[in-house]
């Protein structure tokens, strides 16, 4: 059986897998209350101006975060909020070069300004199949997030529905796949097969991410 390995604040532990080691999750508050849904609902619509918008959805349809990402902004990174007010951060996304094919992408809590996590994309492997590692708080070795089904099919026939799968020590806790719809875009975040492996809000600040870079490449 698996050691639990979950992302978040790490305390270094004995691993059964090679490149992983044991970790603590974050303890959330009530105000991430919305998160914590075995089922998300992810929507972008066609098109928007000056910026790409993302609206999370609870399994009740209700708004529990939504990201408008600038088009135009020397430094990529972009900030998710509990709502279209922009009134309440909840996650900074920012990535740490300014230039570079492989970059990585520091997760941080608005509230705590403590970093839940960070992403790192590998820009020739993407050209394929999206690939991202996870690294935990620490820069360790986590997880990878990584496109399934026919990829490279995807890049010349953009119709194609996407899937991804979340992995953590090997291990699955979360799916991401596209539903088809008529004016938007739409794609479910399932955490059913979490069980605590991997810190919810990172989970949708990656899947956001993700998603974001997915349509800067449709739309060049």
């Amino acid at each position: 059986m698996l050691p639990v390995v979950k992302l978040g604040e790490a305390k270094p532990v004995e691993s059964q897998q090679v490149g992983y080691r044991e970790q603590a999750m974050v303890r959330q508050s009530d105000a991430w209350s919305g998160f914590h849904h075995r089922l998300l609902t992810v929507r972008r619509p066609w098109f928007s101006l000056l910026g790409r918008r993302m609206y999370v959805h609870a399994p009740d349809g209700s708004l529990v975060a939504f990201v408008k990402k600038p088009i135009f902004k020397l430094k990529d990174e972009f900030t998710i909020y509990a709502d279209e007010s922009e009134q309440r951060p909840l996650l900074l996304i920012k990535a740490r070069e300014f230039i570079g094919i492989n970059h990585s992408y520091d997760v941080t809590d608005c509230a705590t300004q403590q970093r839940v996590g960070t992403i790192r994309s590998f820009g020739i492997r993407s050209i394929v199949r999206d690939t991202y590692e996870l690294l935990d708080e620490r820069g360790q070795p986590a997880g990878v997030f990584e496109e399934q089904g026919h990829s490279l099919l995807r890049r010349f026939i953009p119709l194609l529905l996407g899937e991804w799968q979340i992995s953590v020590q090997g291990a699955p806790v979360g799916r991401v796949e596209q539903v088809w719809r008529w004016f938007s875009y739409e794609f479910t975040l399932d955490l059913s097969m979490n069980q605590q492996r991997i810190d919810p809000r990172f989970a949708v600040a990656l899947t956001v991410f993700a998603l974001l870079r997915e349509a800067a490449r449709e739309q060049r």
